[in-house]
C-alpha cells in the first residue's frame, strides 16, 4: 500500500455537481491514487451531501475518500480546514475548495519533486506552495497570495493551523501569504493548473453558500484587522524560531 504523501482538505455544503466534477477530475489526473487522501468535511445536517459523497465513492475505488461531519460553524477555517488537518494523515496539506477542477495531469508526481528538491537544502520542511488557480486578486494592488494553498505537515504542527483561525472565512489565504512569504518560504509552482468554478471568476452566479460566507466575512472584517496586525507578527517569529533552531541542529547535531 502507498504512502500518503497528499491530504485534501475539502469542507463542503450543496453544490453536489461541482464536488462529483471535483472528483473525477482528480481522479482522471493523479499519477498515484494511493498516496492522497480526500477529506471532505460536512455539516450533519448536510444529508445529501453526505449521502451523495458516499455513494458516489463506488464509482472512483481507486480514491481514498473519507467523509466527516461536524456541527455545522460559521468559522470554516478553524472549524473545517484546521480540523480536517488534524484528522489528515498525508505529509501535504492541500487547501481546496469544491468548486475547482484539476487539470494538470500527474500533478501529485509534479509537485512532490517540486517540494523534494527543494527541501535538500530546506531542512525544517517549512513552506508554502501556490499553484495556478486562475482566482483574481479582490484589489488591484495585493500580491500573487494562494488562493489555495498547500502546507508541509511540519508548517501545520509548528503553527497550529492550517488556515488563520482568527478569521472565520475569507482573506486567510492572503495572511498565510504574509507568514510564509516573510521568511522566504512561499514557493510557486505555475505549472500545476486548477480551474476555480466561481463567482470570483466569474464562471457561475453566486449561491447560497457564497452568500452566507459573504455575510460571515463581512461581519467579521475587525478580526482580519486585529491578525494581521497581531497573530501575524507572532507567527513569523515562531517560524523564524524554529528554522534557525533546525538550522543549529543541521551544523551541531544535538545541539
Amino acid at each position: 500500500m502507498s504512502e500518503i504523501k497528499f491530504s485534501l482538505l475539502i469542507p463542503s455544503r450543496a453544490r453536489y455537481d461541482m464536488v462529483q466534477a471535483l472528483i473525477i477530475s482528480i481522479d482522471r489526473t493523479v499519477a498515484d491514487h494511493g498516496s492522497i487522501e480526500l477529506l471532505f468535511g460536512c455539516d450533519e445536517d448536510d444529508f445529501d451531501s453526505i449521502h451523495n459523497i458516499e455513494n458516489f465513492k463506488q464509482h472512483v475505488p481507486r480514491l481514498n475518500i473519507t467523509v466527516h461531519t461536524r456541527e455545522r460553524s460559521e468559522w470554516l477555517n478553524r472549524d473545517y480546514y484546521t480540523w480536517l488537518a488534524g484528522l489528515a494523515k498525508g505529509k501535504y496539506l492541500w487547501v481546496l475548495g469544491n468548486d475547482l477542477i484539476f487539470h494538470t495531469l500527474q500533478w501529485d508526481t509534479l509537485l512532490e519533486k517540486f517540494i523534494e528538491d527543494r527541501m535538500v537544502v530546506i531542512p525544517d520542511r517549512i513552506f508554502c506552495i501556490g499553484v495556478d488557480d486562475g482566482t483574481p486578486k479582490p484589489a488591484p494592488h495585493l500580491p500573487d497570495f494562494p488562493c489555495f494553498p498547500l502546507i508541509s505537515r511540519e508548517a501545520f504542527q509548528v503553527l497550529g493551523f492550517a488556515l488563520h483561525s482568527e478569521v472565520p472565512t475569507w482573506g486567510a489565504d492572503f495572511l498565510l501569504y504574509c507568514v510564509y512569504s516573510a521568511v522566504e518560504r512561499l514557493f510557486y509552482m505555475k505549472q500545476i493548473v486548477l480551474e476555480h468554478i466561481s463567482y470570483h471568476t466569474r464562471k457561475v452566479p453566486v449561491d447560497a453558500v457564497n452568500r452566507r460566507i459573504g455575510e460571515i466575512y463581512a461581519k467579521n472584517k475587525p478580526a482580519h484587522t486585529y491578525c494581521l496586525e497581531q497573530v501575524v507578527p507572532r507567527n513569523i517569529e515562531t517560524l523564524k524560531t524554529y528554522i534557525e533552531k533546525k538550522r543549529i541542529e543541521r551544523i551541531i547535531p544535538n545541539a
